[in-house]
């Protein structure tokens, strides 16, 4: 009997399971769209408003932090070392409240191999969620 109705148990577990990735990938495109501000970033950088700065980072990590799968290692990338660059040049209070300096030959090799990671998370957002991120 249990048997029988495997085939509609597995096919109920699979589409839920592309649905989750569906919401996973609406809601990480949707925060792209909502959130990804470089400009907003730059404008606190350029009034020195470290509070300001360090919520612009907050919401980098919250982004991140929604990356599905397939685009998760690349995105994890790009922000995190956008999010030490801007805290090893500033030395504003990192997004989790993080005071200890940035590790600068961490930093340094991070930076020498995240163009890659880059131009997929921009390829990612250009063909998944339709939007042409700024540089």
């Amino acid at each position: 009997m249990i048997r029988r109705f495997l085939p509609t148990v597995l096919a109920v577990a699979v589409l839920a399971a592309l649905g989750g990735c569906s919401s996973q990938q609406s809601d990480f495109c949707d925060a792209l769209a909502d959130r990804f501000d470089l400009s907003a970033l730059q404008r606190a950088l350029d009034a020195g408003d470290d509070a300001a700065v360090t919520r612009e980072l907050r919401q980098l990590q919250e982004i991140r932090d929604l990356a599905p799968p397939a685009i998760k290692d690349d995105a994890t990338s790009v922000i995190d070392t956008a999010i030490d660059t801007v805290r090893a040049v500033t030395g504003v209070t990192g997004p989790n409240g993080q005071l200890a300096p940035v590790d600068t030959t961490r930093l340094n090799e991070a930076l020498a191999g995240v163009s890659d990671s880059a131009q997929r998370l921009a390829d990612y957002a250009s063909r998944t969620c339709h939007l042409k991120l700024q540089r």
